[in-house]
């Protein structure tokens, strides 16, 4: 139940305290993969703000990540790993992903060319990155009107 456990990271934050919290994006594009590493859902954006903001949180950024490189990490790495069969041909599979420093390093620099392109991606990118904030006491997240100081984002 994601708004039970915005509602309870709202509650353990101190007033004033800051959550950077990261979501797989795309609704249509969830599948067994998502399920095999415990993703229950995939978010719009807004969705994810209508959430942070059902919480009163005050949302300070929020943007994708992962496009078009972690798009492409997911499909060429991680899941062909994890199709592999059970046994020593996934263990094998499994460490060669996290294991052999030029592909790390390739990966690592292709990650740097994703922040980079973050304002192109749109509803493209691997997920979201938000940043919302928990009103200082005796505050509201949103102004008498109803809008959200982060409307823009």
């Amino acid at each position: 139940d994601d708004a039970a456990a915005l509602r309870e990271l709202r509650r353990v934050l101190a007033p004033g305290g800051r959550l950077a919290l990261t979501v797989p994006a795309g609704p249509a594009r969830l599948d067994a993969f998502d399920r095999a590493v415990g993703h229950h859902r995939r978010y719009d954006r807004a969705s994810l703000r209508a959430g942070i903001e059902a919480a009163d949180l005050s949302l300070l950024r929020l943007e994708p990540w992962g496009w078009p490189f972690g798009r492409l990490y997911d499909r060429w790495m991680q899941r062909p790993a994890l199709r592999a069969p059970r046994g020593t041909r996934r263990r094998r599979a499994m460490g060669w992903l996290g294991r052999s420093r030029p592909v790390h390093r390739a990966w690592r620099w292709l990650f740097g060319l994703d922040e980079g392109l973050a304002g192109l991606a749109g509803e493209r990118g691997s997920g979201w990155r938000a940043l919302a904030e928990r009103p200082p006491d005796g505050s509201r997240r949103n102004p008498p009107s109803g809008r959200s100081r982060s409307s823009s984002t």
